[in-house]
């Protein structure tokens, strides 16, 4: 393993990690060795620096159009020309219909910079999926964590997760790097 480029390792899901268990290696310069973090311990630390905007789905969206993305965050109007950003997309998806397909995308509108599809295996089985892009306005822009249920029309973003905390399932941050 240790002789492993990370580029041969098997790649993970947004929708198959595990963000209290799965790790990424940091490098700890303080100490020139190179460490673990947990996902959600990033997150932590990453929700400290003050040039971020981070925004929480209010109430459930139905994603009731098999054709349509439906705009589940945004960020608000964030960036200006040479910055760049890191936006953070989590949603929560499920679907009341059946197993269902569903795409989820990290966009302003115009220029899709993310996007996975993930499935809901079974009835009322949500899944949590995780989206990551880093971009570089020419200016100040809205970027959006839209999804759409692309098999049952039955699908919905949820705001609740599956441990049942309320309003933190679904959520967009966005980071400004440089």
């Amino acid at each position: 393993m240790a002789d492993t480029k990370i580029s041969a390792l098997t790649a993970l899901t947004g929708a198959s990690v595990d963000t209290t268990a799965d790790v990424l290696p940091i490098v700890d310069t303080s100490a020139t060795t190179t460490k673990k973090i947990l996902i959600d311990e990033l997150r932590i630390a990453l929700n400290t620096y003050a040039g971020q905007a981070q925004t929480f789905l209010g109430s459930d969206v139905a994603l009731n159009n098999t054709a349509n993305y439906f705009n589940i965050v945004n960020t608000g109007s964030i960036g200006a020309s040479g910055q760049v950003w890191l936006i953070i997309g989590v949603v929560t998806l499920d679907d009341i219909n059946s197993g269902a397909t569903m795409r989820v995308r990290l966009w302003d509108t115009s220029t899709v910079f993310a996007e996975i599809v993930t499935t809901v295996p079974a009835l009322s089985s949500p899944v949590t999926a995780t989206i990551v892009a880093l971009v570089s306005p020419s200016g100040a822009a809205t970027y959006h964590l839209s999804a759409k249920d692309a098999s049952s029309g039955g699908g919905f973003a949820r705001t609740t997760s599956t441990a049942g905390t309320a309003n933190k399932a679904t959520s967009i941050t966005a980071i400004r790097l440089l």
